[in-house]
């Protein structure tokens, strides 16, 4: 691994690491957890258009050791989304 782990900012603000998926314009958002699971949607509204961002964690046991992932998944509903 070369960076810090992407949630340590939550223990440490100034040196850990931290990830930010938004527009890179003023927007709104709407947010909300699907029904009886830890998966998230958020919903990101520009002047320009509008993308949803689903965010999951995962953890598995399978295997040796067992093992945790944040996953992302980027879809553009309408218009065009400049992201940062």
């Amino acid at each position: 691994m070369d960076a810090p782990p992407i949630c340590a900012s939550i223990l440490d603000a100034e040196r850990g690491g931290y990830i930010s998926i938004a527009p890179d314009i003023e927007f709104e958002v709407d947010r909300r957890y699907v029904a009886h699971t830890n998966v998230l949607e958020s919903v990101m509204t520009t002047v320009n258009g509008s993308i949803r961002v689903t965010s999951a964690l995962h953890k598995a046991t399978v295997g040796r050791p067992p093992w945790t992932e944040l996953a992302f998944r980027i879809e553009g509903l309408t218009g065009e989304v400049a992201m940062r």
